[in-house]
Parts: structure tokens; sequence; C-alpha cells
């Protein structure tokens, strides 16, 4: 196996992130995608990969840019095809498995239970890190060694990088602050007001905290003054570009995304099943899903989303 870098799913994001890698790197960057895969067309700091085996042996450390959902049949297509194992893998994906209840690191650890994870996070989207824009990075892991490698490739970039030790924690304000995101679409639908709009990020952000702190980090932050946390949150909650957002923004409406686009969708359903598996409750997740099922009339929208 070679010492390079392999990323599994071709996307914006993926290109941009990988754009990010050391220069002295470069050369060992390759990018695996399905057959249908749209590669970035500008791009000439990777080498693409259509093959499973030959992407797994291209690299030691694995970064996994996969819609949160598809990381399983990633995982599986991976073992199906190859006995190779990486040093190392990093997962970007921000969501909790619909069909389980699982956060992404419980799914990694399923598939690769002897290796270290490390969880990528913070507000950095695709557009402002193919800008070279200064972004904050959360790198979640248990593992310092692998805290040090990974930042180790990124060093030289855009990225300003800071270590936590939950990358559970991390995993989780991933898919939190996505579902967080479609409510504050729905607000803006009925609320315009800013001051409306804190308040509710205020609130859904507390309760976000106590959630996390409830049955996965003992930490009594959670991770929640992190660039993964509180910077995440608050954007990808406020910003146009946030596809959640938009999409909570236009439900009901002529103009919509495709589903399979905002990942606050199937973390929703995730989170609701991890709710009856733990006995836990999240109100403002509680009401959103109401609003989308039609069980809340738009008149009642602002003051159920503000009574949470």
């Amino acid at each position: 196996m070679s010492e390079g870098i392999t990323f599994w799913g071709a996307g914006v994001f993926s290109a941009a992130l990988a754009s990010c890698i050391c220069s002295e790197k470069s050369k060992n960057i390759f990018m695996w995608g399905r057959k249908n895969s749209s590669f970035h067309p500008t791009s000439s700091c990777y080498t693409s990969v259509l093959s499973v085996e030959k992407a797994a042996e291209s690299g030691q450390v694995w970064i996994f840019c996969v819609p949160a959902q598809s990381l399983r049949s990633c995982f599986e297509l991976i073992k199906k095809s190859t006995i190779i194992q990486p040093r190392i893998v990093v997962l970007t994906c921000k969501g909790i498995e619909s069909s389980t209840g699982d956060l992404m690191t419980e799914v990694a650890e399923h598939f690769f239970p002897d290796l270290p994870n490390v969880v990528l996070g913070g507000p950095n989207f695709a557009s402002g890190l193919a800008r070279r824009d200064i972004s904050g990075v959360t790198l979640a892991t248990r593992c310092r060694w692998s805290f040090n490698e990974i930042f180790e490739l990124f060093s030289k970039s855009c990225l300003r990088i800071e270590y936590f030790g939950s990358a559970s924690a991390v995993s989780a304000w991933g898919a939190l602050k996505n579902v967080a995101a479609l409510g504050c679409g729905l607000l803006a639908q009925v609320s315009s007001g800013e001051n409306t709009q804190s308040t509710y990020l205020c609130q859904i952000f507390s309760q976000a905290v106590e959630w996390i702190s409830s049955h996965i980090s003992k930490d009594e932050s959670s991770g929640a003054w992190t660039y993964a946390g509180m910077g995440d949150f608050f954007m990808t909650c406020s910003s146009q570009n946030s596809r959640n957002f938009l999409y909570g923004k236009n439900f009901g409406t002529c103009f919509s995304l495709s589903d399979q686009l905002v990942e606050g969708l199937g973390s929703l359903k995730g989170i609701l099943l991890r709710n009856k598996q733990y006995r836990l409750r999240l109100k403002f997740i509680e009401i959103i899903e109401k609003i989308f099922r039609g069980e809340i009339k738009k008149s009642d929208w602002l003051f159920n989303l503000l009574s949470t």
C-alpha cells in the first residue's frame, strides 16, 4: 500500500478539501467515485479512480466524503471488494443513520473496530475552501497520533485546526446542526425578525448541548464551543448557502430541493429513532417532524417553534 491519501466520494466538497492538502503530498491524492460520479472538472490536485481495489491500495489515510446515509453502503462495498485496511479513517459525513439511529462514528466502528477514527467538522462550506477562505476545523479523536498526522496534511492550508477528544460528540453536532437548519428555515417563512431567529437559535442550541451530554459525551460542554459545535451550528442555521436552511425556508412552496441533497431529512429520522432507543427527548426535533407531517398549521408554526 502506498503512503497516499484516498478520498471516498467524488464531489465539490471532497475536491475542495483535497486542494487544502500540503503541496508535497498532492501527487499522492486519489479520489474514488462511482461510475456516475461527477469528478470536479477543473481539479488537478488528485487522481480520479473508479476501481475500489485501486482506491484502497493507493492510500493509508482514507477520508470519507460520501453522504451520511450512504456511508454504510460504501463500507460494505469496500469490504466486499478488498481485504485492505487503512491506517486512519477520517469522517467528514454529517448525519445520523436514518435506519439505525447510529452516529457516523458508530457505523465506522462496526466495519473498522481496531482503527482510530478522526471526525472532521466545522464551518467550512466547499465554496469557501475553494476560495481559500480562512476556515475553522475541528479534528476530533481520542488518538493524538492520528490527530498529529491529519494536522500535518492540512497544516499549510487556509484551515485553522483545533483538537477535540470526542469523535462521537463532533459526529453528533454534524447531524444536529443540519436538522436545526431545517427548523430555522421553517421559522424564516413566518418571521424575518433577527431577534426571533436568534432567540430560536439559542433555545435549540441549548437543547442540543443537553442531548449530546446526556448519552454521548461526558464532557459538560459536549464540544459545544468548538468550530464543529457552535461554529458549524450557527453558520448552517443562518446561511443562504445551506441546503438544509433553504429546504425549510421553501418547504410547502413550488420551489423545492431534492430530498437526497438535504442531509437533515435523513438525520431527522435517525434522531427520532435514537431517542426511542435511549428514551430521550429533543423537543425542537419533534416540532420540526410534526410540521413536515402536516400536523401543525402554518399559522401556528411560530408559536410551536418558539415553544421549544
